[in-house]
């Protein structure tokens, strides 16, 4: 049998020439060492930094020297403190409720010496005192926080009157 006439593969009839088939898959090519990719552009550097994200370390900045505010709390800082308060607040409710339920789970099954009425009493008192003193501390950290707004940006400075200028006459 004469062998059959080879049709051209599509990738020859429209660029003139066949895939070119590596070893390497495309995104993983060795670097050559020269910090280059495959297109010309450089490698970005990547900075490895320690504690990203962290408002712990080396304090917070309170404001700008340049714009006379050094020293006075920022908004950001504030809004952490409050967000950090929220959620110790709710972790410890969400504490609470659990142990509470396992108290019940333990009386259930006899494991617990204190009769329904007792328990759900001190539950009661201990769920109404963890709330007052939760609702004393966002009142004191909302009063603090006001205390430093009331001096606004400019720290308590007072603006001095320069007059009437240009346009203003």
């Amino acid at each position: 049998m004469a062998e059959a006439e080879k049709k051209p593969k599509r990738s020859e009839k429209m660029y003139g020439k066949g895939p070119k088939i590596s070893d390497e898959p495309a995104g993983k090519k060795p670097d050559a060492g020269g910090g280059v990719r495959e297109g010309g552009a450089p490698k970005p550097k990547v900075a490895a930094v320690e504690g990203e994200g962290r408002m712990t370390e080396g304090g917070n900045a309170g404001g700008d020297v340049m714009a006379g505010t050094d020293g006075i709390p920022t908004m950001h800082q504030e809004s952490t403190e409050r967000m950090e308060t929220h959620h110790r607040h709710e972790r410890e409710r969400g504490d609470m409720m659990h142990r509470h339920e396992r108290e019940h789970m333990q009386r259930e099954m006899g494991h617990h010496h204190e009769k329904h009425a007792e328990m759900n009493k001190r539950h009661e008192e201990e769920r109404r005192s963890m709330n007052t003193r939760h609702e004393r501390e966002h009142k004191e950290l909302g009063e603090r926080h006001a205390g430093m707004a009331e001096e606004g940006p400019t720290g308590g400075m007072t603006e001095k009157d320069e007059g009437k200028a240009g346009t203003e006459k």
